[in-house]
């Protein structure tokens, strides 16, 4: 459920406010586009095929944590950026609309 506004980086220095939602999902540099599923079943979780899957929406970028990593050498420290795991998702209600307003008119 979206409660509330995602802040997204639009730049380095720019962030701005979205109706998203966020996913707990691998999600890294190049996955974005990709679709997210709802998977219901009532069967076991080794169960392959879920009994129903509801579109959520597509990930449009995922959040990314700086973390500071020890170096070898006394006083050196290197910064690396990582995957948060929690991946930002555009509304599949969103994307049916921008395919609509897209058809062309007849």
């Amino acid at each position: 459920m979206r409660d509330e506004r995602v802040p997204v980086s639009i730049t380095s220095e720019k962030q701005q406010l979205v109706d998203a939602y966020l996913a707990e999902i691998v999600s890294t540099t190049g996955h974005s586009g990709s679709p997210v599923f709802a998977c219901h079943s009532t069967k076991p979780r080794s169960t392959f095929f879920p009994v129903s899957a509801r579109l959520i929406g597509l990930v449009s970028g995922h959040w990314t944590v700086v973390i500071k990593t020890d170096s070898s050498r006394p006083g050196v420290s290197s910064v690396a950026a990582t995957s948060s795991g929690l991946a930002v998702v555009t509304p599949a209600e969103y994307i049916a609309e921008a395919i609509v307003s897209q058809q062309p008119k007849t």
